[in-house]
């Protein structure tokens, strides 16, 4: 091996001779024994580390490793060192009873790996200080008894489409394990990532309150959520909800106000724990947050919103555009907290205390646009741009679509926010002559044409859903779920695998159904969805492929058993070459739901068309080697 590595190195010290080195791949396979070619690669992953130098590639191939692994050397800004698993996630894990990444230099990149912990006491992941710029895409992070990922004080670090799941620690009944804590960090960006079944926080910042403290930190397009154990992990027996919050905040009093945004991120499952008044965001101390487009429901308190006794260095919150249901509190403020603003935000179903008071006799509320879902207001939302509706102001409380109706008094009822300029699906405000009450904005009207959607713009995802960058996708973005291999399942009344857009429609106007998609590897075995809206009605008026149920349409993508399959291509909800599947029309004009879930995993969408007249009988682009991308209605 000590020949292997010295030829290797000399290899690299001859291609730099000349001056900068080029860019080189180095690869990495299970058992092999070379000096790191595709054709003899090395058989460990820390050997490629050792030698990999700014602008490299480590590209490792499928199975497992049992490695712990440290960065060597630093990349730059225009040449990082990428270390990436080769093909999807999952295909190559890298596992250890310990600390399985330990990132202390600049520039470096990971991707598509699993990286696995074995429950050990040490944190799976750290980033240290000297980890600037640090990127972690496409990763699956899991099964610690400590943090799953721990950032000390770099700057620019950014988690994307990871997910990151299982940090779990029972002695003394229950010891904080989080999901993702982080320390003095600046800039720190966590997108498009699932954090779940934590004994800790699935976010918590700056625990040791640390100069010079933290600012800086952006989660959006992101799913923070816990669930009673389906079985004994860890320590903990079956049924257990282990966790606190999904997002904590610490600061010291004597540091500078630390800036946090959360936008367009969905929060669930934080009640029945091992902690009183868990909640979901627990926002307190020296912190400005603005939470926007969020989504709480199934927790004991949505917002625990928290003062010090004084505006200096209690926390600054401003919450637009939330959706609220079935929680035991909504809002919940404390200790005299000053600037709290709750603006446009929708207050659902099951919700038994919308605001709760604990030692906030001289708390400081602005509430306007709220919309509560009851016969009366609570008192705090006074104002006369608050509004308490019956459930027909929406479009549909049982499935918890909080889009209001045509005529709702919601409707251009608000007052100007200037800090409100979209609602939670990301349509401007105003619509109309006034902006709206409560998170949704309703539009007038729209194009008597087709509903087209770029499904990566808007998808709400759940599951193994990701949105990801394709340059060849409507606005360079696809939804997929990735070939795990899965066979092909029913569709189900409450799935785990699902993306969710909205789409305004008709009532009672034909509509053909059109789905722009591409099967992973162009298998037949990864062609296939199903498809649910909340509103869709047959002929006669009965309603069908309904969320909720499982009654759906499935949209296959390849037309007959002979027939190829080839990058993009459209199909409807019909069966064999040509063959039209029945149209569909919906119950009321509005907003609706539209809920792609996985009949087989592999598949990617990036547009959905619903069209009453351009495309009633013709596809919008052929069912292969499509490069058709339809402007957004």
């Amino acid at each position: 091996m000590r020949s292997v590595r010295l030829a290797t190195l000399l290899l690299l010290l001859a291609v730099a001779g000349g001056g900068e080195a080029q860019a080189a791949e180095w690869f990495v396979a299970v058992g092999g024994i070379g000096p790191g070619s595709s054709a003899a690669p090395f058989g460990r992953v820390q050997d490629a580390l050792d030698i990999a130098q700014a602008g490299d590639t480590i590209t490792v191939g499928p199975g497992t490793f049992v490695e712990s692994l440290l960065t060597v050397r630093s990349g730059t800004s225009s040449r990082p060192i990428r270390l990436r698993g080769q093909g999807e996630r999952g295909k190559t894990l890298i596992t250890f009873a310990g600390r399985v990444l330990n990132v202390s230099h600049a520039y470096i990149t990971v991707e598509r790996l699993v990286l696995d912990g074995q429950y050990s006491a040490a944190d799976t992941v750290i980033v240290a200080t000297a980890g600037e710029f640090f990127t972690l895409r496409d990763v699956e992070v899991r099964r610690s008894s400590k943090d799953l990922i721990d950032i000390r004080a770099p700057q620019g670090v950014l988690i994307d489409d990871c997910l990151i799941h299982h940090a779990l620690n029972a002695a003394g009944g229950r010891t904080d394990a989080h999901g993702i804590v982080a320390g003095s960090a600046r800039n720190l960006t966590i997108r498009n990532t699932e954090i779940h079944t934590f004994s800790g926080d699935g976010f918590q910042i700056d625990p040791g309150r640390r100069a010079p403290g933290w600012d800086g930190v952006t989660i959006e397009g992101s799913r923070i959520w816990l669930a009673p154990l389906a079985q004994a992990t860890n320590g903990f027996p079956a049924g257990t909800v282990p966790g606190e919050n999904a997002v904590d905040t610490k600061v010291g009093s004597g540091l500078p106000r630390a800036r946090i945004t959360i936008r367009d991120t969905m929060v669930w499952g934080f009640r029945g724990g091992l902690i009183g008044n868990q909640a979901a965001f627990n926002l307190k101390e020296k912190i400005s947050a603005t939470v926007d487009r969020v989504t709480v429901y199934g927790s004991e308190i949505a917002f625990r919103l928290r003062g010090a006794g004084n505006a200096s260095t209690g926390a600054w919150v401003t919450v637009k555009n939330a959706v609220v249901y079935d929680v035991t509190k909504a809002f919940r403020y404390e200790d005299d907290i000053q600037n709290l603003k709750i603006w446009n935000s929708t207050i659902g179903s099951v919700v038994t205390t919308p605001f709760q008071s604990a030692s906030s006799e001289g708390s400081v509320l602005e509430v306007r646009n709220l919309l509560v879902l009851g016969a009366t207001l609570p008192s705090q939302a006074a104002h006369p741009s608050n509004l308490a509706v019956r459930p027909d102001t929406f479009v549909d409380v049982a499935a918890r679509n909080y889009a209001l109706r045509p005529g709702a008094a919601a409707i251009d009822a608000g007052v100007e926010l200037s800090g409100v300029t979209t609602d939670r699906a990301g349509t401007s405000r105003p619509q109309g002559a006034r902006t709206d009450v409560g998170a949704y904005e309703w539009i007038p009207k729209v194009s008597e044409g087709d509903v087209v959607v770029h499904a990566g713009r808007h998808a709400v995802v759940a599951g193994n859903w990701r949105v990801r960058s394709d340059a060849t996708a409507a606005s360079g973005l696809r939804v997929s779920h990735a070939d795990a291999g899965a066979a092909i399942g029913p569709s189900q009344e409450h799935p785990k695998h699902f993306f969710e857009v909205t789409v305004w429609v008709e009532a009672l106007k034909p509509y053909r159904l059109w789905v722009r998609g591409k099967a992973q590897n162009d298998s037949a075995s990864n062609d296939s969805v199903y498809i649910q809206f909340s509103g869709t009605v047959n002929t006669t008026g009965s309603p069908i492929y309904r969320i909720g149920t499982t009654s759906a349409a499935t949209v296959t993508l390849r037309e007959c058993s002979s027939c190829p399959l080839s990058n993009w291509g459209w199909q409807d909800n019909g069966l064999g070459i040509n063959g039209l599947g029945p149209l569909l029309q919906f119950a009321r004009t509005g907003m609706q739901t539209v809920r792609v879930q996985t009949r087989e995993d592999g598949f990617s969408i990036d547009q959905i068309v619903l069209s009453p007249s351009t495309y009633l009988t013709t596809a919008p682009g052929p069912a292969t080697d499509d490069a058709t991308v339809l402007p957004e209605s």
